[in-house]
């Protein structure tokens, strides 16, 4: 269900999926939140860390409603997989030592208009 007009521009969350139960809740508040144009941004724990985390990127991604872009911000040894990623984890222990690896999630409606009908 698309969200009611005029919605959220912009949803921001972080490790907001902790077990598999929430992965179906969380992606119902986005779409119920979500403005038509709007965007979310998610970083959760990968699957290894986070029960739901996988869960939630599947079931977004069979989503014909959605488009999602997920990428990996670090990996188990602790390198970082992007640049642009290692500012944002910089003097996070936990992140640097591997011991979280983060997954970002970019989140909108699809651009098929057929899709997009309410």
């Amino acid at each position: 269900m698309r969200a009611a007009l005029p919605g959220v521009d912009l949803l921001l969350g972080s490790e907001i999926v902790h077990e598999k139960g929430h992965a179906a809740g969380v992606l119902s508040a986005i779409k119920t939140l979500l403005a038509p144009h709007g965007e979310a941004v998610l970083l959760l724990g990968t699957g290894e860390h986070r029960f739901g985390a996988t869960e939630f990127e599947e079931m977004a991604c069979a989503d014909p409603q959605l488009s999602i872009e997920s990428r990996d911000l670090n990996r188990a040894d602790g390198s970082v997989t992007d640049p642009e990623a290692r500012a944002l984890i910089a003097g996070m222990e936990s992140l640097e030592s591997g011991h979280l690896v983060l997954r970002a999630h970019h989140i909108k409606w699809s651009t098929r208009d057929d899709i997009l009908q309410p």
